[in-house]
């Protein structure tokens, strides 16, 4: 009897998949294997489900089978399976090993050196990556290389649009005109877009596009019209407009068709084209307001006419409207009705344009090169200059029911692309068996998931679990209030609230005013310190603003110590649209039976809160007799790796980290402890000292911390480029520093333990105010502050100096004349305070 095509395994494999209770199609897979010694596939796939499934020394073993097969190819996934699970698992020496010997294998690969890359990545050695990914690139195959450059782009762009996205009143920009764009040929293959191809032509008309090549995949609405009068209304653009009548869906081919197509009948009416760009109807490209238009424009001018730049690389930014529209009319505009805008770039999907003359041809999707023979440094990734493309992907029911009709038709109707376009196969089958009602599912998931949407990092056990409530249903509480009134809670109190007057700093340089220094000593009061234990807890969050929330028998704990306050509102919304997802499963829930600990609360993605806020409440976990190495701490998904590392320098190891993506789960927790902060805007508790000596002998413990006595004197620079907080004339603040013999750092291209043990020795410690300087905390012997400060009321509280208050450290700021434009805060100084300062930090 001959083999079945599909054989009965893949068949277990989709079942165990799908299982409630998959137990039983794993022990089946097994039996399958044994009784299938040559069927790697089978192997590998079952030790993928054994290692997520924990069996891990199981999973081993059948990797180590296929480890000793005689099949290269096999070996080869079998190496880098493992390494990701030696990986996952703080084995990062283990893992490299896998990985060479895979490179070993194919050396032309572009795998193992992106798995190497993540190892380096996960150690906490971001810093090497990129060296790696230099020395390795010029021995890939083509094809591996070009793969290479899409990572590396997706990095830099992913790195930069978290910075730049969390500044004050981030919002998308139309730009002005970019001149060098006049010789570039933009290429749009369209089907049924009539409600958005008008708004996309005249858009790249304004950023300066002349040339445009639209190809009309067999519309049945007007967009052949609307393209035609943009044409006739245009004489300054050189518009081909082509009728494709073949349905199936070869963008690939096409692309490559009328590039050349393009260029040449370009040429005819005298236009000679430098740039291709490929661009659906729902793609815009444009900038922000992270910082200067003028910048902005001037540096994508630039790339364009650097003949060494060859292929630019941008990254959707994913759009939806805030609730579902049933119509998206030809005269609305996409970036005001559409208005929602992802803050993380993902799911991190590029597309590129490329310099003709390079015999370059695109992927399916035009979201990549298939080969790529030039430099790394000839792919750009544009993103860095502030400049994305804006996905205005699912706009309405009755745009949504065309793409799904279209997308589904021109892929069925296509051969020889079987593993492309499966989610357009997958709804247009829904939408044959279910009709509309797949329309609205569609487009009401999109609407919820794009301001939430995250790649899945969940490291323990969830559990999906009823919704039980709606919000109308639940009361805001004061926990003092609760801890008397409610079962099920517990108040450890550490030490009380206290008021008095802070010192004033050991000195101030600049033009301040009194108002400002008035914002400084207002700062008289810290909060009561104690831990929170709390039964059968729904945590929500955090979110940058709003914190954590706290949900528990019909009530929101209102625990002011635990965060920094943004007031009622953002944390009103934030549980509102919590709840809404859970009642539409879109969230879910993560039970938790073992005790656990809440450290982070709002601001948790930035380094200085880790050093200020949530370390020091270990001490705190510490006093009250819990042991801090063997208890489970909750950690939110979309923090720096930094803050992994961080908790494993003062001794708590990732395997008691229960890492979970709050925009997607709610964790339930049986019994939580809830630590207070230590410090309350610029004042710090007198508890802080015992708390950073805690910190830093845990600290010595699991690293060699010998202090670098040759830097005594060092100046953290910051980055300027991106930032909203600049210094006006960096670089000659930065001469000044290096005149004054002081070491310029950047710490971020420092690991942690290097940044403790720079600082160890270090004397005075200069600086603008933020998180590199709290990493005083770390300072062996009392250290001179020296603080470069904004002028303007309001963000005075003097944090540096009340970090210093207890621990014995002297702190001087130094202010200068700040200057705001578009959101972005310019500090020029004068040479002369900084001098005077810095004298008296050396005298001190």
């Amino acid at each position: 009897m001959s083999e079945p095509i599909v054989p009965i395994w893949r068949e277990l494999l989709a079942e165990f998949d799908g299982a409630a209770d998959p137990q039983p199609f794993l022990d089946r897979l097994i039996q399958e294997a044994f009784r299938r010694p040559g069927e790697f596939e089978l192997h590998l796939m079952l030790v993928e489900r054994m290692f997520a499934r924990g069996r891990d020394a199981r999973g081993l073993a059948i990797n180590g089978y296929v480890l000793a097969c005689g099949d290269p190819h096999f070996r080869f996934r079998a190496h880098l399976q493992r390494a990701d699970h030696f990986r996952r698992h703080g084995a990062f020496r283990e893992a490299e090993a896998d990985i060479e010997a895979a490179r070993a294998i194919d050396p032309g690969s572009h795998w193992p050196v992106l798995a190497m890359a993540e190892n380096l990545a996960q150690e906490g050695r971001v810093g090497e990556r990129g060296d790696y990914i230099r020395a390795e690139y010029e021995g890939l195959r083509p094809e591996s290389r070009a793969e290479i450059a899409r990572h590396y782009a997706g990095w830099a762009a992913f790195d930069h649009f978290d910075r730049t996205r969390a500044s004050p009143g981030w919002q998308p920009r139309r730009p002005g005109r970019v001149p060098a764009l006049e010789r570039a040929g933009m290429i749009l293959l369209v089907k049924d877009e009539e409600d958005i191809i008008g708004q996309n032509l005249s858009h790249h008309y304004a950023l300066g596009f002349r040339a445009f090549c639209v190809l009309n995949n067999m519309s049945t609405d007007n967009t052949r019209e609307i393209v035609s009068r943009f044409r006739d209304s245009h004489d300054d653009c050189f518009v081909l407009l082509v009728d494709d009548p073949v349905r199936g869906h070869y963008q690939a081919d096409k692309m490559r068709v009328y590039a050349e197509t393009l260029q040449r009948h370009a040429e005819i009416a005298g236009l000679r084209l430098d740039w291709l760009f490929f661009i659906d109807a729902d793609e815009f490209i444009a900038s922000d307001t992270s910082r200067p238009s003028s910048e902005q424009l001037s540096a994508l001018e630039r790339r364009l006419n650097d003949p060494d730049t060859r292929v630019l690389v941008m990254h959707w930014i994913h759009a939806a409207s805030p609730q579902v529209l049933e119509e998206f009319g030809s005269e609305d505009d996409p970036f005001e009705k559409i208005n929602v805008m992802r803050y993380r770039l993902l799911p991190l999907v590029p597309k590129v344009a490329y310099r003709v003359g390079f015999d370059y041809s695109l992927k399916n999707g035009n979201h990549f090169i298939e080969k790529l023979n030039d430099s790394l440094d000839s792919v750009v990734q544009v993103g860095c200059d502030d400049w994305y493309i804006y996905h205005f992907s699912l706009r309405s029911l009755s745009h949504v029911r065309k793409k799904i009709i279209n997308g589904g038709r021109a892929f069925v109707g296509t051969r020889g692309l079987n593993d492309h376009g499966q989610h357009w196969r997958e709804r247009y089958a829904l939408f044959q068996k279910y009709g509309d009602r797949i329309i609205s599912e569609v487009l009401e998931e999109h609407v919820r998931f794009v301001p939430s949407l995250h790649p899945p990092r969940i490291d323990s056990p969830e559990k999906r679990l009823p919704t039980r409530r709606v919000s109308s249903d639940i009361e805001p509480i004061d926990i003092k209030r609760a801890v008397n009134e409610i079962s099920g809670i517990e108040a450890i109190e550490i030490a009380k609230a206290y008021t008095c007057e802070r010192p004033e700093p050991a000195f101030v340089k600049g033009p301040v005013t009194s108002d400002i220094m008035n914002d400084f000593r207002r700062e008289r009061s810290v909060w009561p310190i104690s831990v929170y234990k709390i039964s059968d807890i729904e945590i929500h969050g955090p979110w940058f603003n709003a914190g954590i929330i706290l949900v528990s028998q019909r009530h929101r704990f209102r625990i002011d110590e635990i965060y920094q306050p943004a007031g009622e509102q953002p944390q009103d919304i934030c549980l509102e649209k919590s709840l809404h997802e859970l009642q539409f499963e879109n969230k879910r829930f993560l039970e938790i039976n073992e005790d656990c600990v809440l450290l982070a609360t709002n601001g948790h993605n930035i380094y200085g809160h880790w050093l200020v806020d949530f370390l020091p409440k270990i001490y705190l976990l510490d006093y009250i007799g819990i042991d801090v190495s063997k208890i489970k701490f909750l950690m939110p998904s979309d923090v720096g790796h930094w803050a992994i590392d961080l908790m494993n320098l003062v001794g708590i190891k990732k395997e008691n980290l229960i890492i979970y993506d709050q925009n997607e789960i709610v964790p339930l927790c049986r019994s939580l402890f809830v630590p207070t902060l230590l410090r309350m805007s610029g004042r710090t508790s007198p508890l802080f000292l015992n708390a950073t000596e805690f910190i830093n002998k845990r600290i010595d413990k699991n690293i060699q911390t010998k202090s670098d006595v040759s830097n005594t004197f060092l100046y953290f620079d910051r980055e300027q480029e991106f930032t909203w907080r600049k210094i006006d004339g960096h670089d000659k603040i930065i001469k000044l520093f290096n005149d004054l013999n002081f070491h310029i750092v950047r710490p971020e291209k420092l690991s942690i333990s290097e940044q403790i043990r720079l600082v160890r020795g270090a004397k005075v410690i200069a600086g603008q105010h933020g998180s590199a300087l709290h990493s005083t905390i770390f300072c062996q012997d009392p250290v001179f502050a020296v603080v470069l400060h904004e002028n303007r009321r309001n963000w005075f509280a003097g944090l540096q100096a009340g970090i210093g208050e207890y621990l014995g450290h002297q702190t001087g700021y130094i202010f200068g004349e700040t200057s705001s434009h578009e959101n972005i805060f310019s500090t020029r100084f004068e040479a002369s305070d900084i001098r005077m300062g810095v004298d008296f930090a050396r005298m001190a």
